[in-house]
């Protein structure tokens, strides 16, 4: 009998990180119906196998450990969702722990509407010495409804989606995401793709993570993850914009014209964050360009 909830974490090189992710799981209020979890190893040549190996016994429901050498982290999301067998699936990244009825609150969205196609959840940091990114704050439920909630709503860190949605959607663009040449916005892409089929996907601040990643303000390490960021986004508004979406079209011009703006007003430091944007929106959308002909895979 398949069980109700699948967990699918992809992982490389982050044996430290997988070990407490792996223990909050282990945690978890298994909810009627049960659980089952896929960790996807995406190349790892560190204590990663190690660690799975020792939990994957002791755990209080199915920890299944696959591997997707190729790299990618959507090509390991789509490798765990090609495995699971419950009708939900949720994702987690490998620096985030999630609360003990984080599993029991995801169905308890699903369960009280039936054409829910998603939900995303709340996202905080473990420590708040770290830098404030990859998070999600918001403490009231809220509904998509157009095109920046791809960006500003819910997040592939702590998502969940009926399987056969994903399916109907064809599940995570290969060519998007870490571990690609465009190392963001593989969950905003998703997220759009679904949203444009008409169903509902939410915002549920009961479905909380505490995001453990460890960046310090001001560090060149969260530097790159914003650049990343504006990169994926720039991809984004290419995918979308040659298919002839206006809504994304529309988006893309607004931010572009505000960044324009921003570029020769205010302060200096306001004026090199806006040119900085500019240059990672051309830089992400010329990099779409680059891959759009090609076959993912």
């Amino acid at each position: 009998m398949a069980p109700a909830l699948s967990i699918v974490v992809p992982t490389r090189n982050r044996a430290g990180k997988l070990d407490a992710l792996l223990r909050a799981l282990a945690a978890l209020e298994v909810p009627a119906g049960g659980l089952e979890a896929f960790v996807v190893d995406n190349g790892s040549t560190d204590e990663t196998p190690q660690v799975l190996a020792w939990w994957a016994p002791r755990f209080p429901f199915p920890l299944r450990p696959l591997a997707e050498p190729r790299p990618g982290v959507s090509r390991a999301r789509n490798a765990g969702v090609a495995a699971a067998s419950a009708p939900i699936v949720a994702f987690l990244d490998d620096d985030c722990l999630p609360e003990p009825d984080w599993a029991a609150a995801i169905l308890a969205a699903f369960a009280a509407d039936a054409r829910l196609a998603a939900v995303g959840g709340r996202v905080e940091l473990k420590s708040p010495e770290d830098a404030p990114i990859g998070l999600r704050l918001g403490r009231e439920r809220e509904r998509m409804t157009g095109m920046w909630g791809a960006f500003g709503l819910l997040i592939g860190a702590n998502a969940a989606y009926r399987r056969d949605v994903l399916a109907a959607a064809g599940g995570f663009d290969a060519r998007l995401g870490p571990g690609t040449g465009i190392p963001a916005a593989e969950d905003s892409d998703l997220i759009w793709r679904v949203f444009l089929t008409g169903r509902p996907l939410v915002y549920e601040p009961g479905v909380l993570v505490r995001h453990d990643h460890g960046r310090k303000p001001g560090a060149g390490e969260a530097l790159r993850i914003r650049r990343n960021y504006v990169v994926g986004r720039g991809a984004f508004y290419a995918k979308h914009g040659l298919k002839g979406d206006g809504q994304v079209l529309r988006q893309a011009y607004y931010e572009v014209r505000k960044l324009l703006a921003g570029a020769f007003k205010g302060t200096a430091a306001e004026r090199s964050k806006a040119r900085q944007n500019l240059g990672w929106l051309a830089a992400g959308a010329w990099r779409w360009l680059g891959v759009a002909f090609r076959a993912p895979g």
